[in-house]
């Protein structure tokens, strides 16, 4: 987890309203703080601005930089000239980032206008933000892993509904059972995770793949479950491995021919749903 500290004046609109949406962008992949070289209080105008932006930042509270003297920042930005000027030294390894910004709170006019005012600069702070977080905090694993990770949620919550008699079910036709879909998911998954993402410790007996049709063994509910959880576990932590660089290099398999890691991904993620819907459709409507 990284920390970053946003900086300016008076720790009142800009660097709040900087918080509030790096927090809103980075999720939990990193610690997000922000400190004046004086404090002000939080303006109460950046707190309505970002609450028409659908952010709420009414419990920040002012603080002065020196009450984070004792943190190791990976990123210090600052929002404001006058912040860069003054800007403390901090023994850490952080990277200093700076990009002023006009500060609203010196707006003039109409209460309209002065909105208008801080609804302009929170715009330009927002797209600063993203930026920032894509480009330093958010790497193309933890976005693909993210990916991954929200496709298969809802099989694996399907997983929970399913009885032991439930795993003999199928419909005519098609003569493949639940407990079989359930064991062929969990072999291309953890085939993935050896033969695409290069994975040599993962263990599968590949069988549903070798024999291509329902052999009637997939019937103990417990050890399917204990070999699904295996291979989401391998295929979660393999993917979590992979760098930037792994993403775009080739993969040549028997199945699929060459293609990037990254395209490779979006293939077993559409495997995985298109038999977990199977699945859903057995354990509803099977005999």
């Amino acid at each position: 987890m990284k920390n970053v500290l946003v900086l300016c004046t008076g720790n009142s609109c800009r660097s709040q309203i900087a918080e509030g949406f790096l927090r809103h962008f980075a999720g939990g992949v990193a610690h997000i703080y922000s400190a004046g070289v004086e404090t002000h209080g939080v303006n109460p105008r950046a707190i309505a601005t970002m609450k028409e932006a659908g952010i709420d930042i009414s419990q920040h509270t002012s603080n002065h930089v020196n009450e984070y003297a004792h943190l190791s920042f990976d990123f210090v930005i600052t929002v404001c000239d006058n912040a860069r000027e003054q800007c403390p030294y901090f023994p850490t390894k952080a990277l200093k980032i700076h990009q002023n910004f006009p500060d609203p709170a010196k707006a003039a006019g109409s209460e309209e206008e002065v909105m208008a005012e801080f609804a302009r600069v929170r715009s330009m702070i927002r797209d600063f933000c993203a930026q920032f977080v894509q480009t330093h905090l958010i790497t193309k694993t933890q976005t693909l892993l993210a990916m991954w990770q929200q496709a298969r949620n809802r099989y694996t919550q399907l997983l929970a509904h399913v009885a032991q008699p439930d795993l003999q079910k199928h419909l005519p036709p098609a003569t493949n059972s639940a407990g079989f879909l359930i064991a062929h998911i969990a072999d291309v998954e953890l085939l993935f995770a050896k033969n695409v993402f290069g994975n040599q410790t993962v263990k599968v007996h590949a069988k549903t793949v070798i024999a291509q049709k329902d052999t009637g063994e997939w019937a103990n509910l417990p050890q399917l479950l204990q070999y699904e959880r295996y291979a989401c576990q391998c295929l979660e932590q393999t993917i979590s491995e992979q760098t930037n660089a792994d993403w775009l290099s080739p993969i040549t398999t028997k199945e699929f021919g060459t293609m990037s890691k990254e395209v490779a991904l979006s293939r077993i993620i559409s495997h995985t749903a298109y038999h977990a819907g199977q699945l859903a459709l057995l354990l509803k409507y099977g005999q």
